[in-house]
């Protein structure tokens, strides 16, 4: 007394035909921007506006202190090591002026 079994021979899928099928393509309609899409939009031209004011004013500070750094060197030695000595002397003994 032997059972046969008998298998099919097709895998067969069956449990998902009662949902209908969407297509994935872009539709055809415009959907209205959230309240929240819109928020991080307004949020993102923020943060790039500030970005660019804030490298605007470290370009504005790179120009400055150029242009105060460049007389510098071409003044003689000798005031420059005196600005150099002079530095150090206030430098060498910072607690002589405190009471």
């Amino acid at each position: 007394m032997e059972e046969t079994v008998v298998q099919p021979s097709v895998f067969v899928v069956d449990g998902q035909t009662d949902i209908p099928f969407t297509r994935l393509g872009s539709s055809r309609r415009r959907q209205p921007c959230s309240s929240a899409r819109l928020g991080l939009a307004l949020l993102l031209l923020l943060l790039v506006t500030g970005l660019a004011v804030q490298g605007w004013f470290l370009l504005q500070l790179h120009w400055r202190l150029r242009e105060m750094v460049a007389p510098l060197p071409e003044r003689d030695a000798g005031a420059w090591e005196q600005l150099i000595q002079e530095r150090r002397s206030h430098q060498a003994n910072p607690a002589a002026h405190l009471t």
